[in-house]
């Protein structure tokens, strides 16, 4: 009786170390697939914040290619209207002196020449 009641714990004692094995197998794998995800949910992270990046870029350049365009109209508009004035001023329309006349030109020359290298130094950063 004793024995059988020894095999019956020995047996017993067997299953419960096959189930701790059974478990730590599951435990490590479980770590495994853990460490997996986080590593995917990290790269998936990564690759967001490039695809954001990248957005963010065609959205900078359309912008620029609009203000760009906006700049450059608004430049050819202003040199036609300082060229009317001078011509206007040419064919006596109008009555401005000479000296006045000068620092019309000189002025919106150099607004100009301004606006271009501020534009330019937006659109083109180095």
């Amino acid at each position: 009786m004793q024995k059988t009641h020894l095999d019956h714990l020995k047996s017993m004692f067997r299953e419960e170390r096959s189930k701790i094995s059974t478990l730590s197998k599951l435990q490590s794998t479980f770590r495994e697939e853990r460490s997996r995800i986080n590593t995917l949910s990290k790269k998936t992270k990564d690759e967001i914040e490039a695809e954001q990046l990248e957005q963010d870029k065609n959205q900078d350049r359309k912008e620029r290619k609009k203000y760009a365009s906006h700049t450059f109209w608004f430049v050819i508009v202003y040199v036609v209207v300082i060229l009317l004035l001078v011509i206007a001023t040419g064919l006596n329309y109008l009555k401005i002196s000479d000296k006045i006349l000068l620092a019309l030109i000189v002025t919106s020359f150099a607004e100009i020449i301004g606006l271009f290298v501020f534009v330019m130094k937006y659109l083109f950063k180095v």
